[in-house]
């Protein structure tokens, strides 16, 4: 008997209202569609360093 293979990961994939922002270091920011602007460049800025 062949040994049996689990079948592959399944990616998720992002709800509608979500958006994943890819900075050039790598980090990864995943935000939905209610973040305000100003949340936003806080977070960036702490992860820019």
């Amino acid at each position: 008997m062949a040994p049996i293979q689990p079948p592959p990961p399944v990616q998720p994939t992002a709800p509608a209202d979500r958006i994943e922002i890819e900075l050039p270091d790598g980090s990864r920011l995943r935000v939905g569609s209610d973040v305000s602007l100003v949340a936003l460049r806080r977070v960036v800025a702490v992860l820019r360093g």
